[in-house]
């Protein structure tokens, strides 16, 4: 129902535990496990969250309120969680591999963009309406090799480019991973055929 195993769910609610980014309140009935489990199934299923009202038997104000708590307690783990890659050694996929090794010795990881569903107000929605004619966002990211986010950019525009949002992300964020001086940027865009 939340898109993981119930070892991998203890595991997060314990992680963020630890942290100290979510922990059990007085001042409300909910603990932070349900907090973690409305979020997931809200998020991991996409689903409204009139259903995690139905679920969970609260109010829409209280699912709100405690979508919001566990949102903001991962945006406080992020910087921890998605980590610039290491610029100084090769990885052991290309390292080991023929194929790979000398051709993508300096390569760190993968850029793409993806759409995402999206629910905006009417009155944004002509922003937000991608190609193919769906309400959504795009959302730029960085991985490398053992498939773990090193970069993420997330809320332009469904309509706006590929190009557009990471030249954006090179040009004005200061968090995008450059990597230090001496190392060259080489960037090769490889789209699939069609």
């Amino acid at each position: 129902m939340l898109c993981m195993n119930k070892d991998t769910f203890q595991n997060l609610c314990l992680f963020l535990k630890e942290k100290g980014v979510l922990m059990d309140s007085q001042w409300t009935r909910v603990s932070f496990m349900e907090s973690v489990a409305i979020f997931l199934q809200t998020v991991g299923l996409s689903e409204r969250q009139r259903t995690s009202c139905e679920r969970f038997q609260h109010s829409l104000e209280t699912i709100s309120r405690h979508m919001k708590r566990v949102s903001r307690a991962l945006k406080l783990l992020a910087p921890e969680l998605i980590c610039p890659p290491n610029f100084n050694h090769i990885h052991p996929r290309i390292l080991n591999n023929t194929h790979f090794f000398p051709y993508f010795k300096d390569c760190v990881g993968a850029i793409d963009g993806t759409l995402i569903a999206a629910s905006v107000p009417v009155s944004r929605q002509n922003a937000y309406r991608s190609r193919h004619g769906d309400i959504s966002q795009n959302v730029m990211a960085v991985c490398d090799f053992d498939l773990m986010f090193t970069y993420v950019m997330a809320g332009w525009e469904g309509s706006a480019n590929d190009a557009h949002v990471f030249m954006d992300c090179l040009n004005n964020d200061l968090n995008f991973p450059w990597p230090p001086d001496g190392i060259t940027f080489t960037l090769v865009l490889v789209e699939p055929l069609i």
